[in-house]
């Protein structure tokens, strides 16, 4: 697929929400430090479904600095327009930004950036 065929998924809405301790990591990321599972937080992303045939999914990229560099959060192309950041630190602002997917695994260019800071207790 070409990647000019793919429109870009637009991350919308980023929300902080407290989540059960016996919650694990989700994604590509490490396990929970013992920091982390006292104050125990996550972060839900929604994003506008792309209009682009061929689409099969959406990969996820998390950056802690405005312009530094992304990381992919998901193991699987997430096949709905949702996705949980388990692994988030108190105090801590977390940029994030969603790709769609096509055929042979080709990727969309970025969508808007969505900024979040986790609360500290």
């Amino acid at each position: 697929m070409n990647k000019a065929m793919i429109l870009t998924a637009a991350v919308c809405f980023a929300t902080v929400s407290a989540y059960s301790q016996n919650s694990a990591c989700g994604g590509a990321s490490t396990s929970l430090t013992d920091s982390q599972s006292s104050h125990p937080h996550s972060v839900t992303l929604t994003w506008t479904a792309s209009t682009s045939s061929g689409v099969t999914g959406y990969n996820i990229y998390r950056s802690e600095g405005k312009h530094s560099h992304y990381t992919r959060l998901n193991l699987g192309v997430i096949s709905g327009t949702s996705f949980v950041d388990r692994c988030v630190r108190p105090g801590h602002t977390y940029h994030y930004r969603a790709r769609a997917v096509g055929q042979r695994n080709a990727e969309s260019a970025n969508s808007e950036e969505a900024s979040v800071t986790v609360p500290t207790p």
